[in-house]
C-alpha cells in the first residue's frame, strides 16, 4: 500500500468526525452537500482524464504510432481504478471540509477582520485591493472559481497516476492535510473577508470595492446560507487561511522541477491577486495559506525521511 493512503484515510475520517461533532453545537439543519459536490467532482475528474486520453491518442497518431487506441486499451486498469478511488477520497475530504466550514461560523465568532485589514495596510502601504481592482472582470471572476477547481482536480489526478514514491506520498499527504488545517487556523483568526466587512459590523472601509456581479451574487448566497445555518454547496465564510491560495501553492509545489513549474507559479500568482481584488481575502490570508502548504509539505518530507523513505 502506498504510504500516503493510510494517513490520508485517517485525516478524512477525523475531519468527518469533527463535522458531525460540531452539528449539535452549531445548530445546523439538513445533511452535508454530498449529492451536489461529489458527483460534480467525479464528473470533472472523468472529463479531464478523457481529455488527457484523447490528447495522448492524437499525439501517438501524429508520431506515426500504430494502433494508438489499442495502446490505450492495454493500460493498467487496476491502476486506473486506484486513481479513481483516490479522486473519490479527495472529493469526500472536500465535502467534509465544506461541512465543517459553515458550522465554525456559528461556533467561533468573527473578530479578526479589522486586525487583518490593518496588517494589509501596513505591509502594502494601503489597502492592496486598490492596486488590483483593474483585474476585476466577469472572465477573471469565472477563472478564480472554475479555473481553480479544474486546476486542483487536474493536479490531483496527475499526482495519483504517478508511480509510488516518497515524493508522491509527501505531496498527496500535503493535499489532504492542507484542507484539514484550514478550519484549525480559522479558529485562531476567524474572519469573513473584505467582501463581508460591512455585514459583520465593522464599517464601510471596503464600500468602494465593487466586484463583478457574479461575485456579488455568490457573496449574497454565502450570506444567506450563513444566516440560515444550512449546509449548502460551497457554503461557509472564512478568510484565514485562504484555501484557494494554499491549494494553488500545493499545485506549484507539485510542479517544482518540472516544465509546468512556471505556468503553475503564474496561475498561483494570478489567483492570489484575484483573491484580493475580488474582495474574498486580505492579502495576508493568501500569504498564510501558502506558508501553511509549504510547511505541511516539508513536515511530510521530514516524517517520511524519519521512516527511512527516500524523498
Amino acid at each position: 500500500m502506498e504510504r500516503w493512503l493510510a494517513p490520508s484515510l485517517a485525516i478524512t475520517a477525523i475531519t468527518w468526525a469533527a463535522a458531525f461533532a460540531l452539528m449539535p453545537l452549531a445548530g445546523f439543519r439538513g445533511a452535508p452537500p454530498f449529492f451536489y459536490v461529489l458527483p460534480n467532482w467525479m464528473l470533472l475528474a472523468g472529463a479531464l482524464a478523457l481529455a488527457f486520453g484523447f490528447v495522448q491518442i492524437v499525439r501517438m497518431m501524429l508520431a506515426g504510432e500504430e494502433a494508438p487506441i489499442a495502446r490505450i486499451k492495454a493500460l493498467d486498469w487496476k491502476r486506473a481504478c486506484f486513481v479513481a478511488a483516490g479522486v473519490l477520497l479527495g472529493g469526500l475530504h472536500m465535502v467534509a471540509f465544506m461541512s465543517i466550514k459553515p458550522q465554525l461560523n456559528h461556533v467561533v465568532p468573527f473578530w479578526a477582520d479589522p486586525l487583518l485589514a490593518d496588517l494589509d495596510a501596513i505591509i502594502f502601504f494601503g489597502d492592496p485591493w486598490r492596486y488590483l481592482e483593474w483585474l476585476n472582470h466577469s472572465i477573471t471572476a469565472d477563472f478564480y472559481h472554475r479555473g481553480w477547481f479544474a486546476g486542483i482536480v487536474a493536479v490531483l489526478l496527475w499526482q495519483l497516476s504517478r508511480p509510488a514514491s516518497a515524493d508522491k506520498s509527501a505531496k498527496l499527504l500535503t493535499y489532504f492535510a492542507v484542507w484539514s488545517a484550514g478550519p484549525l487556523i480559522h479558529c485562531l483568526l476567524p474572519a469573513g473577508g473584505p467582501i463581508f466587512y460591512d455585514e459583520l459590523g465593522y464599517g464601510d472601509r471596503f464600500a468602494a470595492l465593487v466586484p463583478p456581479q457574479e461575485i456579488e451574487n455568490i457573496a449574497d448566497y454565502l450570506w444567506r446560507t450563513y444566516e440560515a445555518r444550512q449546509f449548502a454547496p460551497g457554503a461557509g465564510i472564512s478568510a484565514v487561511p485562504s484555501l484557494h491560495i494554499a491549494t494553488v501553492a500545493w499545485m506549484t509545489i507539485c510542479c517544482w522541477k518540472t516544465r509546468w513549474f512556471w505556468p503553475a507559479l503564474i496561475f498561483s500568482l494570478v489567483t492570489f491577486a484575484l483573491s484580493v481584488s475580488l474582495g474574498w481575502h486580505y492579502a495576508v490570508d493568501g500569504i498564510i495559506g501558502a506558508v501553511v502548504a509549504w510547511a505541511i509539505w516539508r513536515i511530510a518530507q521530514v516524517c517520511l525521511h524519519a521512516l527511512k523513505v527516500e524523498v
